[in-house]
């Protein structure tokens, strides 16, 4: 089968069909057109959306993101761009499609993931040489450059921002990038960062092995067991948009699943340079 080149992208497990020319961020994600398999396909299409008047969720930032419920179907607005995510359809009435999907994808794949039996946590993902590694909290406290320092040690990217478990709690691969702060990129997502690439490597979705959760309650590095993991990665969620009861079993139920072989480390945000960082992690899990 020939896939368009331009048409057609893979990441967090799925397949995007787009009605338009994919953009250079998306674009990048796959040289081969995301023509590998995936698991499901999410299908885009040009349609008319009613405004949202009265939002169900407001980011109330500069972001700008309303979410809506309507029935079966999640509407989604970013600025003056519209989404309407029903199961693996999404309309979309913008007058930038490709810019807006480029900018705005992650947000996006967190809400069409539930439709596909998967769930987002915020989180940097890498693959160590001791196993599957994600490390989570909020925005600032130091994912990214955490996970930087282990792809110095060997390490290769899974995902930036976006950890998505499918149902029986395996990590898919994102795209092959980083977001960092640097000021030397022309593209910068809603979250005010700028991408710098990672060679792209698709890879077999897996179990993470070891999470640490960063977080100023934590005031030396902690181990955590059962309800203290549970309830700290579960307050990680990519997007905190209103959800149903389903979406929410779904996500309690896959990160039961994902945390039954993992282990769970507590850490303080930036508690020290990302290189003692690092070693603290790595010293608690050969210990």
């Amino acid at each position: 089968m020939i896939c368009p080149p331009t048409q057609t992208v893979s990441i967090y497990g799925l397949k995007l069909v787009l009605p338009f020319d994919a953009p250079c961020g998306l674009g990048r994600i796959d040289p081969n057109g995301g023509c590998h398999p995936a698991e499901r396909t999410i299908t885009f299409r040009s349609g008319s959306i009613d405004p949202i008047d009265v939002p169900r969720w407001d980011s109330a930032d500069e972001s700008r993101i309303l979410i809506d419920r309507r029935g079966a179907s999640t509407v989604v607005s970013f600025g003056d761009d519209l989404l309407e995510l029903s199961g693996t359809d999404v309309s979309f009435s913008t007058n930038r499609p490709t810019e807006m999907l480029d900018l705005n994808y992650n947000p996006l794949s967190a809400l069409i993931l539930p439709h596909v039996q998967m769930v987002a946590f915020h989180a940097f993902v890498v693959d160590t040489p001791w196993g599957r590694l994600a490390v989570t909290g909020e925005s600032g406290a130091g994912k990214t450059t955490l996970g930087r320092e282990f792809l110095t040690r060997d390490g290769r990217l899974v995902a930036d921002d976006l950890l998505a478990l499918d149902a029986s709690g395996r990590a898919h691969d994102g795209p092959p990038f980083i977001r960092v702060v640097e000021a030397d990129r022309v593209k910068q997502d809603i979250g005010g960062k700028h991408r710098r690439i990672e060679p792209p490597g698709h890879r077999e979705a897996a179990p993470i092995d070891v999470y640490v959760v960063l977080d100023d309650v934590y005031k030396t590095p902690t181990p955590l067991e059962a309800t203290d993991a549970l309830d700290a990665i579960l307050s990680r969620p990519y997007s905190p948009a209103a959800s149903t009861r389903e979406e929410t079993l779904l996500r309690l139920t896959t990160l039961l699943k994902s945390l039954a072989s993992a282990t769970v480390l507590g850490l303080p945000c930036r508690w020290r340079p990302p290189a003692h960082l690092a070693d603290t992690v790595t010293t608690y899990i050969n210990r």
